[in-house]
């Protein structure tokens, strides 16, 4: 059984429609982690209660979130990278 050149021309927009969205979502997670950060280094520990309000906290997350947002940019980075040429 053949799909035929219009279904699989319906099945590859809808692919490259989920990839726009997926990319969409990603760079706007990317900048919202960016912003964490710069939050973060603009008013250090300050930032987890605008970041977190009401959340009790030991200090160690600044200080996770220091370590592991940077990481998490790049990692945000290369995906968006690795999915470009696909829009």
């Amino acid at each position: 059984m053949s799909l035929g050149y219009k279904n699989f021309d319906n099945i590859w927009n809808l692919w490259r429609l989920d990839m726009g969205k997926l990319l969409s979502n990603l760079k706007a997670s990317l900048e919202e982690t960016k912003e964490r950060l710069n939050l973060l280094n603009e008013r250090g520990v300050e930032a987890i209660n605008i970041l977190y309000p009401g959340l009790n906290y030991g200090g160690m997350l600044y200080y996770q979130l220091l370590k592991s947002l940077p990481k998490e940019i790049k990692q945000l980075e290369k995906r968006i990278k690795e999915l470009e040429p696909c829009k």
